[in-house]
């Protein structure tokens, strides 16, 4: 049996009220981290894709973790964590099974579409961009720059 988690909430995986954002922020103790990262291997998309409480925040802790953002043991641009990297992987290949069986695009009550960015389009369509370049398209939760653009000389950088 694997071990007994330690954190109350590690089966409530979004980013506003689980453990998506806590694991980007390294609050997460590395038993935590592997037993979370493990069950998201396993594990099927959420039906709900926006950032908030949605797919997309859980893939953005991962995507945080995997390219050497805040929660990772590196800095911005290191090697990140090759399981949540796998994960993430894993993950994205699966975005087509809760698009085709109609997940909600939007976290409001009755999914009424919303352009707000935690729960409604932007935050889906900044997701979509996260997950297909993310060492390019910076962590806009995190307010961190992309990993090309800490590479970019300060000589090179535009003002």
């Amino acid at each position: 049996d694997p071990p007994a988690p330690t954190h109350p909430d590690l089966f409530n995986d979004s980013w506003c009220h689980g453990l998506a954002s806590r694991a980007a922020a390294g609050a997460l103790d590395a038993a935590d981290l592997t037993i979370w990262l493990a069950r998201l291997a396993s594990s099927p998309p959420l039906t709900d894709l926006t950032v908030c409480h949605g797919e997309f925040g859980v893939l953005e802790a991962l995507a945080i973790l995997a390219y050497g953002g805040s929660g990772s043991s590196g800095t911005s641009g290191s090697s990140g964590n090759s399981q949540a990297r796998a994960t993430l992987e894993r993950r994205v290949a699966r975005l087509p099974d809760p698009v085709a069986s109609g997940a909600a695009f939007n976290g409001t009550p009755g999914a009424v579409p919303t352009p707000g960015f935690l729960h409604g389009l932007a935050g889906v369509g900044y997701g979509l961009l996260r997950v297909s370049f993310p060492e390019a398209v910076p962590s806009v939760l995190t307010l961190e720059p992309s990993a090309l653009k800490a590479q970019i000389p300060a000589s090179e950088a535009s003002p």
